[in-house]
């Protein structure tokens, strides 16, 4: 696999289909080949879910890094651990901008607020939801 897990998409479904695929004249005996297959599959399927909760961590503004780490520790299962795994990281770890998050700070700076406080805002708000960092960045500057 190429590390490119967003162009992959399996399903129960595609599983299914896999484990009927046999040539019609198939009594029961199982080849070598197909269990490769299905084997393969599982591989696959697991990657894949492997990378949909790193994708949807680093979505959120984290570092591949520290999600791989909290994978690491809390298993991929229980999404709810990662995030609080996650969320407990130090302040300085947090509070550095991701590449995917530079342009929503430089369009807040470029609105005249101080980096400190659109970052600030963006842990609390998320990157995403850029109405609410606003609303934040407001109430800073009001206070």
């Amino acid at each position: 696999m190429d590390g490119n897990c967003s162009d992959f998409d399996w399903d129960t479904e595609d599983e299914l289909e896999i484990e009927n695929f046999g040539p019609p004249y198939s009594s029961g005996v199982t080849h070598a080949h197909e269990e490769a297959v299905v084997g393969s599959a599982e591989a696959s399927s697991a990657s894949s879910s492997s990378c949909k909760v790193i994708d949807h961590f680093v979505g959120m503004g984290f570092s591949k890094e520290q999600v791989a780490k909290a994978i690491e520790e809390n298993g991929e299962e229980n999404t709810n651990l990662i995030l609080e795994s996650l969320l407990q990281c130090p302040a300085k770890e947090s509070s550095l901008p991701s590449s995917s998050n530079s342009k929503v700070i430089d369009h807040f700076i470029g609105m005249g607020f101080s980096e400190e406080l659109v970052v600030k805002a963006i842990q609390e708000n998320g990157e995403g939801n850029t109405d609410s960092i606003l609303e934040t960045l407001l109430t800073y500057s009001v206070s």
